[in-house]
């Protein structure tokens, strides 16, 4: 390279690396973008009419198209696969796609015809020469992970620590297997759940449900810190949430079909911040009604046998929604049971059991003050008393809000000084980082000012129509 550069010749290298070892700055080095969806299903259509078949409507492959990443050897490879299996309405393909991303064998791809057109030969070129048995064992696991990963997360499942795990992604991603982000964020190359499977099958049945339970917990664990960074006002965390969907919803459909019903739940935490900030009610009633009947005695309402320890979170999921759909009777109906169920089981020394009695007065509070009755300030006054006991600061600034709400707007409670006083202590309790947060206190202190403003703008003008009637 060096003695062309005073010629006329140009030289074109391709890798997935950057192979900075060994070229150094020498060459310019430009990345391949993504294929544009445009081009893709222009490949879409010349592949069909390879087969014989004319595609009359290509939007119905977006699925297939917008899996593939814009890789065009996965494109070649998985387009050629689906017309080979004679697939033609969206619905097919979509489940086509599902499979894709569990892994199963639905590729019939010849590794002998070479990396320029087998895809199992393009990802195992770089695989085999680039990892050792252990560590191909543990990239294994990424057939696991839908579409992303973090480096923490693959690190629970596969007993790395966190360094160990950024470095084996690291590597990974140099050789085309996945995208680094930056923090120990990864994308999966579309292809991978599938190239992975049949290695991952290669352990005995213990192992490999071994893995998936690591794999499920792993990603519960990291949906219920998420949803705890957003309780305390982090919003960031809904970025974080929104890669790890995919993960959350496999996670979730594992756990079910093991009952491992703490997975389920601590999934479903992670789901309902998400689902919570960008308003998808719809979706998150469906998950909530679909695990119903393997937690509830429908004679009771209370808990099954041994799934005691996730039923109470599903009835305040379920309160809650009854509560959206404005149906009261329902709404505490169940928070009576739960109220109950709470009560009995809470402990002193135990901060979630107190949590967990708190958070069912205050689910009780709201009901009453939605329905207009005065009561609502017992249930809440009690909460919020709980919930300082346990330095709970965030959700008690919560409760004091709901306080001075009632405050403000129920007829039989109306008292301009408690609401100012009850606003004051929510804005005092919440974290100084939390501005969005922070702005319903501030707003509702205004609110008060503002009604101040007009009894004392009204009783001077009763005072001075008085004065001039005498």
């Amino acid at each position: 390279l060096r003695a062309a550069r005073e010629t006329k010749a140009k030289f074109l290298l391709t890798s997935r690396r950057e192979e900075r070892d060994w070229l150094g700055d020498l060459p310019a080095r430009i990345a391949v973008p993504r294929m544009p969806f445009q081009e893709r299903m222009e490949l879409t259509r010349a592949l069909a009419s390879k087969h014989g078949r004319q595609l009359t409507d290509v939007e119905d492959w977006r699925p297939l198209l917008e899996f593939t990443d814009g890789n065009p050897l996965t494109i070649t490879v998985l387009v050629g696969q689906a017309l080979r299996d004679g697939l033609r309405t969206r619905q097919q393909l979509e489940a086509f796609v599902a499979k894709l991303r569990a892994g199963e064998a639905v590729l019939h791809d010849e590794a002998t015809q070479g990396r320029t057109r087998s895809l199992a030969a393009s990802l195992n070129y770089g695989f085999e020469h680039a990892f050792n048995e252990a560590e191909r064992g543990q990239l294994a696991l990424l057939h696991l992970f839908q579409g992303f990963v973090q480096a923490a997360t693959l690190g629970l499942v596969a007993t790395l620590t966190p360094e160990s795990a950024v470095q084996l992604l690291d590597r990974a991603a140099e050789v085309g297997l996945l995208t680094a982000h930056g923090g120990g964020y990864y994308s999966i190359h579309p292809a991978l759940p599938w190239f992975f499977r049949a290695l991952f099958e290669q352990h005995d049945m213990e192992a490999r449900e071994r893995a998936l339970r690591a794999y499920v917990e792993a990603v519960a664990l990291v949906g219920s810190h998420h949803h705890d960074q957003y309780g305390t006002g982090n919003r960031g965390a809904i970025a974080a949430l929104r890669a790890e969907e995919p993960n959350l919803l496999h996670a979730r459909a594992l756990a079910r079909q093991h009952g491992w019903w703490l997975g389920v739940i601590g999934a479903m935490q992670g789901l309902r911040a998400l689902y919570d900030y960008t308003g998808r009610k719809a979706e998150w009633a469906r998950l909530v009604e679909e695990i119903v009947p393997g937690l509830v005695d429908p004679a009771t309402g209370g808990p099954l046998p041994g799934r005691e320890d996730v039923w109470s979170g599903v009835t305040e999921y379920r309160v809650r929604l009854a509560r959206e759909a404005r149906k009261w009777d329902e709404a505490e109906r169940l928070q009576r049971i739960r109220i109950d169920w709470d009560r009995r089981r809470v402990r002193e020394e135990d901060r979630n059991s107190v949590r967990n009695f708190a958070v069912s007065l205050e689910q009780l509070g709201h009901i009453r003050r939605e329905t207009g009755r005065p009561t609502c300030v017992d249930a809440y006054r009690e909460s919020f008393d709980l919930l300082l006991r346990i330095e709970d600061r965030s959700a008690a600034a919560m409760i004091a809000y709901n306080l001075g709400q009632a405050y403000m707007s129920l007829a039989a409670l109306r008292n301009l000084d408690e609401a100012e006083s009850w606003f004051r202590k929510s804005l005092d309790l919440k974290s100084r980082g939390d501005r969005m947060s922070r702005a319903g206190p501030l707003g509702e202190l205004g609110h008060v000012a503002y009604e101040r403003f007009q009894q004392r703008s009204f009783s001077l003008v009763w005072r001075g129509l008085r004065s001039d009637a005498a």
